[in-house]
Parts: structure tokens; C-alpha cells; sequence
């Protein structure tokens, strides 16, 4: 069975859903599990509801593991209807240590949803087991089973988000929290899957200099920001190569804000697929390196 990635049309912000098969490597065995990395659920602006499309595409099955890249509004609105209302169960959820909290947030719509987050960071939510990964502290059996690897942030570019110039404390939204987003590398057979979240200037240094040889040749590069120029960083993603680049946008965020050329100029070879334009796309990757990855949209 091959691998899935559905990366859904949620307009300027992330969700991506990880469809892993059943199967087995060498004398061991892996169970199918889902990993859904962010939620940005806005179907009244005419967007994929992120909750509906799990439960008919993935009737019955509950999230093994649910990866917040930072708690940014674009990457965790619905989340408390996925963990208070929805009926689906989560079981473990990453996250990145962070003192970042918007100060805007309580004439949203959705007040509710950093609620919901702020519950879920103090591991107040039963049966749910919260980590804070960096790059230092990759999970052995993680990287095992699922082959999978954060990038991104280090201890050292984390304290650096949360430090002024002048060295004292940053908090509220003065954390440079895009800096300290969660990248992840994937590796199926293989290729290799790079989910760049809303990775910045500090991270991509700091990615190049100690991940190097770890992001050379990628099958598919999610870039960064939506595809937005402040997360573009030439030297990587000549490095990456990538041949499949994917922008989860809105088209108004690509008309003011789409850095394509950029990584066209970086990447001549590589073929640029946007959720703006294609609507919900999915990435079907054998395990078996003959196979070719192929693409369709609903």
C-alpha cells in the first residue's frame, strides 16, 4: 500500500493530513496510523472543512498523531471543535515550547480555539500526551516507524525567539514564533518529504549550517509561509532541489504575496503545485522507489 499526503485547500494557512499504510520493514511490522499536521478549518470562506474531509476520507480512524508547527491563528483555527466536538480521537500531539499569545485573539470568532490550544499546551486534555521536540531530541521510535525528523527549531534558535537585542525576554507576540515552527522531514523509501511550516531567516541558516546533507534531493518541499517570499531562502532550496514545490494558499495571498519566481529561479527543474489552483491536493508515494509519486485533486 503506498503512502498518502493530502494537503488540503484551507485558502492562506496549513493542514495536511498523513495517510500511513500498514506494513512492514525488514523483520518488523508497522500498524496504519494518521498524522494531521495543523488545522486552519474555514469552511465559511468557501475552504475544505478540515473535519469533515477527515471523516470521509478516513472514516473510523482516530489521529495518532496531531504536529502544531506553532500556534500561529492560520495553523490552529478549528481545533477546538477537532478536540471538543468532532468525535475524533487524538492521541499523542507535538507541539513547540513556546511563551507566544495573540493579543487580538479575544475579538475573534474563534476565541475558543486558543482556549482549546492553551488546555491542550498545560496537558490539561485526558488521555492525550503532549511533546515539545526540537532538533536535538528527535523520538527514536518516531524516526523509526514513521521515518520522520525535525529540522527545525533547536534549543538555541528557540531561546533566540524569545530574546530581545538588548537580552531580555520576549513574550506575547514579540516571540518570533515563525522562526521557531516545526519543520519536518519525511523520508518514504527514499524520498524525502521536507514540511517547512512558516520557517524564516534564523531557521533556514540554522537548517543549512546543521541539516544539510539531510535536505539534499527532496521528492516534495511544502514551502514555507504559503509559499510567501519571508519564507524563502534561496541557498536551501537550491540545496533541497525539490521536484514537486507546494504552496497551501488563498489566491489573494499568491496575487500579493507568492515568491513562485523565487523558486523557480532556485529550482528551474521543479514543478509547482498550488492548493489555490488545485483545490485539495493528494500525493500518492509507493514504497517501492520504482513507482512513480502520483498526484490527484478533489
Amino acid at each position: 500500500m503506498p503512502l498518502r499526503i493530502h494537503f488540503l485547500n484551507v485558502g492562506a494557512g496549513d493542514s495536511t493530513i498523513v495517510d500511513f499504510p500498514a506494513r512492514t520493514k525488514g523483520v518488523e511490522s508497522f500498524n496504519a496510523r494518521i498524522m494531521m499536521i495543523d488545522i486552519n478549518s474555514c469552511p465559511d470562506n468557501g475552504y475544505t472543512d478540515v473535519i469533515e474531509y477527515f471523516k470521509a476520507k478516513f472514516s473510523q480512524k482516530s489521529i495518532f498523531r496531531f504536529v502544531c508547527t506553532h500556534p500561529h491563528k492560520d495553523h490552529i483555527t478549528g481545533i477546538n471543535e477537532l478536540f471538543n466536538k468532532s468525535g475524533i480521537s487524538i492521541n499523542n500531539f507535538w507541539d513547540v515550547k513556546n511563551e507566544f499569545y495573540p493579543e487580538d485573539w479575544e475579538n475573534d470568532p474563534s476565541p475558543e480555539d486558543w482556549e482549546m490550544y492553551e488546555k491542550i499546551k498545560n496537558g490539561k486534555i485526558s488521555g492525550l500526551t503532549v511533546r515539545n521536540y526540537t532538533s536535538e531530541t528527535n523520538p527514536v521510535q518516531c524516526w523509526n516507524e514513521d521515518e520522520i525528523q525535525i529540522l527545525s527549531p533547536s534549543s538555541e534558535l528557540i531561546t533566540y525567539a524569545h530574546t530581545k537585542q538588548d537580552g531580555t525576554k520576549r513574550s506575547g507576540e514579540a516571540v518570533c514564533l515563525n522562526e521557531i515552527s516545526s519543520v519536518l522531514l519525511m523520508k518514504v523509501n527514499a524520498r524525502k518529504i521536507v514540511f517547512a511550516a512558516d520557517a524564516e531567516g534564523k531557521a533556514w541558516e540554522e537548517i543549512i549550517s546543521k541539516k544539510r546533507k539531510e535536505i539534499e534531493n527532496v521528492h516534495i518541499l511544502k514551502a514555507s509561509h504559503h509559499g510567501r517570499e519571508s519564507g524563502f531562502n534561496e541557498e536551501a532550496v537550491k540545496i533541497m532541489n525539490p521536484e514537486y514545490i507546494l504552496f497551501s494558499n488563498s489566491t489573494d495571498a499568491d496575487k500579493n504575496h507568492g515568491a513562485e519566481k523565487l523558486y523557480k529561479k532556485a529550482a528551474p527543474k521543479a514543478q509547482i503545485l498550488k492548493t489555490s489552483i488545485y483545490g485539495n491536493l493528494i500525493a500518492e508515494i509507493s514504497y517501492s522507489a520504482t513507482i512513480a509519486t502520483k498526484w490527484t485533486n478533489d
